[in-house]
């Protein structure tokens, strides 16, 4: 009995998404820094990441209208950063398609984005 009550706990525990990570759950309005206003980098400039089934999923718009869904989003740093790649992919098969790496700092979602030959900024602030 207590085997079983220890498997189900270890279990459950497993499954579930942490504390620290529902702090990316929302809805976030994304800026990027000065520099990469310009960019020719997609970027989202709206973003929603919810729980299903203890797992984070997201859905973006970046500042051309295209709507997607992140092809990955994940937790890492004991569920302290937040990795995301947009679905799309990049123009040249030689490309790295962007990543975009966030933290949840003093209430606002600090990321930044790295693709091939560029790195930028950006900050999020919950809608």
């Amino acid at each position: 009995m207590i085997f079983r009550s220890l498997m189900l706990f270890l279990l459950a525990s497993m499954l579930h998404v942490s504390g620290a990570a529902k702090d990316f759950i929302g809805t976030w309005e994304i800026q990027a820094d000065a520099q990469s206003e310009g960019t020719e980098i997609k970027y989202p400039v709206r973003m929603t990441i919810t729980q299903e089934h203890n797992h984070l999923k997201g859905t973006y718009t970046d500042q051309y209208g295209y709507r997607g869904q992140f092809s990955l989003i994940v937790t890492i740093n004991e569920d302290r950063d937040l990795l995301l790649v947009m679905a799309y992919g990049t123009e040249e098969d030689s490309s790295y398609s962007p990543i975009h790496h966030a933290k949840f700092l003093n209430g606002v979602l600090r990321g930044i984005c790295l693709t091939t030959t560029k790195r930028f900024e950006w900050k999020g602030v919950r809608k």
